[in-house]
């Protein structure tokens, strides 16, 4: 009996294959589709979601089909790879059993379901399920082969629908009113803009923030010529802080009051779920988006477990020592690895123990130079089997003409798990040991004036743990939905700082649709997801139950369509300018040439024609006008490197000095409309 494997891409079926036939499969590559044959089994890969659901082709006119009639349109699935859907056909045809074997989540459930659908088979269907392409992992899930379930299948399947209504009738609606259509539309998401709002606000705090002045009065006091500083609490009079330092300058020494000495643990870290893999990416200088990628791919060659999981909790069966085993085999890893199979391996915990997937844990060797985003899972995985660090921790306060000094100190008395996991750092702060009354020397003391902080901005991964506490995406789409808003030029940088249009958007939608930025609404409808997953709710109870509360909002939005347009369309225009021109005194714009070629020009066309290159991708912003020259000064990345300068090519202070490659990418564009 002929089996047909299914596998999610070419990578998973061609590992699949590698184990199933002991290496003993053959690749063709018919209509360039690769295929692995051995025995009497076939397998494929797809190319993830090989159709694509969408609105029928008569409603992709903007100006033909008002949005609000999108709401209660029925969707249709369109194939995107004709020549994968072209193999699967034939390869079903020679097939008498079809076993599905993507990705074990609901967005593989849904993609094997697309695959079988396509086949249109009344063939055997069954369901394989794993969480690594290991070999013994492989082999025993393959012989314990199930059913595809359907409830899983729904709940992608609802989610596909509502994401794509919603954002196509939101995203319509707001472009339109505002009159950014075309290439500059504005994206509006049911996840993507609660998480905006989250970022605007932060900054929204932070601009309004209002720093409050105090003083510190900072002493260094001394024993057996060991040095150590002390810090009187916070002082907000000025008047008082100088009264206070005045009298305490002038004392040669203080009396200890205090003293304690005690050993603590530093808790080594749990195993790794999606969300704190994203968070730790910051540590490589690796956005989510693309450590996620890298992830997969390192998951679809062996390398580690599937990177979407939620667990945080090893199962009991995990060989974990066999895995320190084969770490142990290079040279980084190799000194706490032995070290691990002598002592004895005792894994941490997290809070979250689920039975889908383990937590993300390195399953093969990479034979060749590692990449980062594999070092940082290797060691996260040693550090969860090693020790706690043990740390020595010492308090003391010390008086001072009638003033209260403390300090702490701390020392890495044993290093545990920080041997492996380097990314974490400790700060040692030395103090000697001390004895209630005993006095110590003052050396001298210092008035210093400071002000209050607002919070720091969230990195890219705190905002995906954000998200994950507020129940906005999954930890399948998380990453990806923060990459849009970067993508939509909707936020810039890392921490990320939102864009004037992102304000301006979200301002307008909280005064005037806050449904659509607040984070409940979108907490109901993943809740919702979920009770599909359980069989507890429907498919079609589920999309129409959104449907009506989009109804609901799209009434707001036309309520209140002029305001909403007015005002982010103030942003578009305001993001649009560069500044004036230093030739004729009119507006310099961003403008796009036939070729879709940005560059910055002047309103005053054709009376003037002063132009200027922009880089072509990335986000770019404008800030103020070269001292030199008078062009805009221009910001951008040039891969990870900022770059701040002028956009004339020809000034000594222009942006376009820092390489060939690149000036081939922002090459001046010759005006042509």
């Amino acid at each position: 009996m002929v089996k047909l494997i299914i596998a999610e891409k070419d990578s998973v079926a061609r590992r699949i294959s590698q184990i199933l036939s002991d290496n003993k499969a053959k690749s063709t590559s018919p209509n360039g589709v690769r295929v692995y044959r051995w025995d009497d089994c076939i397998c494929v890969g797809l190319r993830g979601h090989i159709v694509q659901l969408d609105f029928p082709r008569e409603y992709n006119s903007w100006s033909a089909v008002a949005p609000e009639a999108l709401i209660s349109t029925e969707p249709e699935y369109v194939v995107t790879e004709k020549k994968v859907v072209e193999a699967l056909k034939k390869l079903g045809d020679e097939a008498d059993e079809i076993v599905v074997a993507t990705d074990f989540d609901r967005e593989g459930e849904l993609i094997g379901k697309e695959a079988v659908d396509l086949l249109i088979t009344k063939k055997p269907v069954r369901r394989v399920r794993f969480s690594s392409l290991v070999e013994d992992e492989i082999k025993d899930a393959f012989s314990r082969p199930t059913d595809i379930d359907e409830n899983l299948v729904d709940a992608a399947r609802a989610r596909q629908w509502i994401d794509l209504i919603w954002g196509a009738v939101l995203t319509r609606l707001i472009s339109m009113a505002s009159k950014s259509v075309g290439k500059n539309f504005l994206s509006v998401g049911r996840v993507q803009t609660p998480t905006l709002a989250k970022v605007v606000e932060q900054d929204r705090k932070i601009a309004e923030f209002v720093p409050k002045k105090y003083w510190r009065i900072v002493c260094t006091f001394s024993k057996d010529g060991e040095s150590f500083k002390a810090t009187h609490e916070n002082v907000w009079d000025e008047s008082e802080a100088r009264s206070i330092f005045d009298r305490v300058r002038s004392a040669s020494e203080g009396e200890v009051t205090e003293f304690a000495k005690r050993s603590v643990s530093k808790r080594r870290p749990a195993p790794f779920d999606t969300t704190e893999f994203l968070r730790c990416t910051n540590y490589i200088h690796v956005t989510p988006a693309r450590a996620m990628s890298m992830a997969e791919d390192l998951y679809a060659h062996g390398y580690i477990s599937y990177p979407r999981t939620d667990n945080t909790v090893y199962p009991r069966g995990l060989d974990l020592k066999g895995i320190v085993g084969k770490l142990s085999g290079i040279r980084e890893f190799r000194e706490v690895s032995e070290f691990l199979i002598k002592e004895g391996i005792r894994p941490s915990r997290g809070r979250v123990e689920s039975k889908d997937h383990p937590p993300i844990y390195p399953t093969g060797i990479i034979p060749a130079k590692r990449d980062a985003v594999y070092d940082l899972i290797a060691r996260r995985f040693l550090a969860t089997l090693h020790r706690d660090a043990e740390v020595e921790r010492k308090d003391t306060t010390i008086m001072v003409e009638g003033e209260n000094f403390s300090a702490d100190g701390q020392r890495l008395t044993y290093d545990g798990y920080l041997q492996i996991w380097t990314y974490e750092r400790f700060e040692e702060r030395r103090i000697p040991d001390l004895e209630k009354g005993e006095r110590v020397k003052l050396e001298k003391a210092e008035l210093v004036e400071d002000e209050t902080k607002p919070q720091a901005r969230m990195q890219l991964g705190s905002l995906i743990a954000l998200m994950e506490k507020l129940g906005l995406g999954t930890k399948s789409t998380r990453a990806e939905i923060v990459q849009k808003l970067y993508d939509r030029e909707y936020v810039r940088g890392n921490p990320p700082v939102s864009t004037e249009i992102a304000v301006s958007l979200v301002g307008a939608l909280d005064r005037y649709a806050d449904k659509i930025t607040e984070v409940e609404m979108t907490q109901k409808l993943e809740e919702d997801m979920e009770l599909i997953a359980a069989g507890k709710k429907t498919f079609k109870e589920v999309v129409e139950e959104s449907r009506e509360l989009l109804r609901e909002i799209t009434g707001i939005i036309e309520e209140h369509r002029t305001e909403i347009g007015a005002e982010i369309l103030k942003a578009v225009q305001s993001n649009n300018s560069a500044g004036r021109c230093p030739k004729c005194g009119g507006e310099l714009r961003v403008l796009v040439s036939k070729k879709k070629k940005r560059f910055v020009a002047c309103k005053n066309y054709p009376n003037c024609r002063n132009t200027y290159p922009l880089p072509q991708k990335g986000n770019i912003r404008f800030e103020g006008a070269c001292e030199k020259c008078g062009a805009p000064i221009l910001v951008f990345y040039a891969g990870r490197r900022r770059v701040k300068g002028c956009a004339n090519p020809e000034c000594e202070k222009t942006a376009f000095k820092y390489g060939k490659k690149q000036e081939k990418q922002i090459a001046p564009e010759a005006r042509s409309d």
